[in-house]
């Protein structure tokens, strides 16, 4: 389990022979990505575009608590076109390979890969 702040540069992970990219979003390129978070809430929730390594969206991991129980912040993995956390805990490793797992087992992506 991987607990902490997420870098704010964003990340590479592996998980079965595939990249996944963890990518910072500012509030106005989550509000114009049709992030799930409202507009008022994007203003302090920190949030990161996950994708593929087509560059397909695969889901939106988002700060949805500053401070949890260990202390770390409490993160929340969105699938695409649902406003609702699928995974929270503030093990955001564990969240972004679950949206991957989740993804790759309903053919859930993104309908265009990033320009």
């Amino acid at each position: 389990m991987v607990t902490g702040t997420l870098p704010d540069e964003g990340v590479l992970l592996e998980h079965q022979d595939r990249r996944y990219r963890v990518e910072p979003m500012r509030p106005q390129a989550a509000l114009a990505e049709g992030s799930p978070i409202e507009a008022a809430d994007a203003l302090w929730h920190r949030q990161w575009a996950v994708r593929d390594e087509q560059g397909r969206a695969i889901g939106t991991l988002a700060v949805i608590a500053q401070e949890g129980e260990g202390g770390d912040p409490v993160y929340g993995g969105i699938l695409p076109g649902e406003r609702d956390t699928l995974l929270e805990g503030s093990d955001w490793v564990g969240i972004v390979l679950g949206l991957a797992n989740e993804t790759e087992g309903r053919g859930v992506h993104s309908l265009e890969p990033r320009g």
